[in-house]
């Protein structure tokens, strides 16, 4: 909750809620992939504007085709976290004018100074 913002029995009606849902769906993604599943998310917004954007983004990126790559990277050291979105450009594999990923696991090696990354395409 912001602060600064008065009191007010709207705002504590809301604050007294132990969770609020918004619900996406799109039907022609269960059709293409039969392993889809509901997903729920549990999070702190404050208002339902805020969550119907975070859903919407996610939506977004879970309703197309994606692979996942595992990539070894020099020079990035303790720069990358889980969940950090990053493009991805290399000259084969469709991505030579790049693509966003995610990043969804990573393996320092300070020996050799490099990261073991796995991205989400």
């Amino acid at each position: 909750m912001a602060f600064g913002q008065p009191v007010t029995d709207s705002r504590i009606n809301l604050a007294s809620q132990k969770v609020r849902f918004v619900t996406k769906e799109d039907t022609s993604v269960k059709d293409r992939s039969k392993r889809a599943q509901t997903e729920e998310k549990v999070s702190a917004f404050d208002t339902k504007s805020d969550a119907d954007a975070v859903v919407q983004e996610r939506f977004d990126l879970l309703k197309e085709r994606r692979h996942v790559y595992q990539i070894e990277v020099q020079g990035h050291q303790f720069s990358l976290e889980r969940g950090d979105t990053h493009t991805l450009k290399f000259p084969r594999f469709g991505l030579e004018n790049g693509k966003d990923c995610i990043v969804l696991d990573l393996q320092e090696n300070t020996n050799t100074g490099t990261t073991t990354v796995k991205v989400l395409v």
